[in-house]
């Protein structure tokens, strides 16, 4: 059984009076543009294309309001002017009059090629009018997954929405108010946007101008928090490379680090006198 149809129902109004399209097996063949209005009140200019039989037997004039039945059909123009895949409304009947305007369309076949994704000029001025927090890949991504655990029941809409109603105003506030990021980057100035660490699901706070800067916040209930103090330099000095030593506090206590750290990656245990341990070799590497 052949699944395969090609239906198209359309009622508007002739934006214009037939011409001559052409001339097949000595048939002659009319085109119009018939204007179909949407319900945002735009109207779409439709290429209609119909044998001049249904011309005499309903002739039609600008302005005419008419309800048409056929099939889409396409061809290749190769004028050398205007789109290469010209796509026309062929007109097996045409019927005078009709109620409210509507565009129906109904295809069922095989997909040909890969379908190529393009970007119209509005799309693209979206973007570019878009806050790099909204079209950053990561939180793109990051709603991606939320959505797929809600799908599988692991997260609840309803939080996914209260969550989003809190960050939506700050990430949107560069283009809703004068421009300016609601959380400004200490460093750089760009936006800071929310973000979520893979390994243990904390939030954090990072800036969009990454990688030229690489500034990271703690989150604060939903705000960005204050940069943690940077560990002043004591006076003990590294004896693998020489470089300052400080004290860090991690999750097994306070230890002493090298300042050279990635190149240097030595760590000492803290001793009871607040000195480094140089002695111990727990930590040493």
């Amino acid at each position: 059984m052949d699944n395969n149809f090609n239906r198209v129902r359309l009622c508007g109004r002739a934006a214009g009076e037939p011409a001559l399209s052409h001339i097949n097996h000595g048939e002659h063949f009319y085109r119009f543009p018939l204007s179909v209005e949407r319900l945002s009140g735009q109207e779409d200019l439709l290429p209609v294309i119909l044998p001049r039989r249904l011309l005499e037997e309903h002739p039609v004039h600008t302005g005419d309001t008419l309800t048409l039945t056929g099939q889409l059909r396409s061809f290749n123009n190769r004028s050398g002017q205007g789109p290469r895949l010209v796509i026309s409304v062929f007109v097996r009947e045409l019927i005078p009059g009709g109620a409210a305007p509507f565009n129906q369309i109904q295809l069922s076949g095989i997909l040909c090629k890969t379908p190529t994704l393009r970007r119209t000029p509005l799309g693209r001025e979206i973007i570019d009018l878009t806050p790099p927090a909204l079209r950053d890949p990561i939180t793109t991504a990051e709603w991606e997954s939320r959505l797929e655990a809600i799908a599988q029941g692991r997260e609840t809409l309803d939080a996914f929405l209260a969550e989003q109603k809190k960050i939506l105003p700050d990430l949107l506030a560069p283009i809703l108010g004068d421009g300016t990021p609601a959380f400004p980057c200490p460093s750089c100035g760009a936006a800071l946007n929310r973000r979520k660490r893979k390994k243990d699901g904390s939030w954090f706070w990072g800036c969009t101008a990454y990688p030229a800067c690489k500034v990271i916040l703690p989150d604060d209930h939903g705000k960005p928090g204050k940069a943690r103090p940077k560990p002043a330099l004591s006076e003990h000095a590294c004896p693998a490379c020489g470089k300052p030593l400080v004290k860090r506090s991690g999750a097994k206590g306070e230890f002493y680090g090298c300042s050279g750290y990635p190149g240097c990656k030595k760590t000492w245990p803290v001793a009871p006198g607040g000195a480094p341990d140089f002695n111990a070799k727990k930590r040493g590497k």
